[in-house]
């Protein structure tokens, strides 16, 4: 006959089923009330999510891009859309020789 592991204090373990944390409450239960919210807010999951990446971007382009000890505009710092949008207007020579005389580089 099989049986189950023991502590050094002599009593058995629980099945894997009856997996119970701190709290008493079953585990597996747990984890499955967390599936079941994802599958219901599927939508707001992927914006949190989507939410989280843009954040970490900006974060990531500000402070820990190579280019970031450099002074310049702060929408320039974060996106390249800045960028793009003075190439289009057309304003991007006026722009970067304004920059120039004001940051000084």
């Amino acid at each position: 006959m099989l049986s189950l592991p023991t502590h050094h204090y002599g009593s058995t373990l629980p099945p894997r089923t009856q997996v119970i944390d701190i709290n008493g409450e079953n585990i597996w239960e747990f984890i499955s009330d967390i599936h079941s919210f994802i599958r219901a807010h599927i939508g707001l999951v992927l914006l949190g999510l989507m939410y989280l990446a843009l954040v970490g971007h900006v974060v990531k382009n500000r402070y820990f891009h190579p280019l970031s000890k450099f002074p310049g505009p702060f929408w320039g710092s974060i996106t390249n859309l800045y960028c793009s949008l003075m190439i289009l207007t057309g304003e991007s020579q006026r722009m970067e020789f304004k920059f120039h005389k004001r940051y000084g580089i």
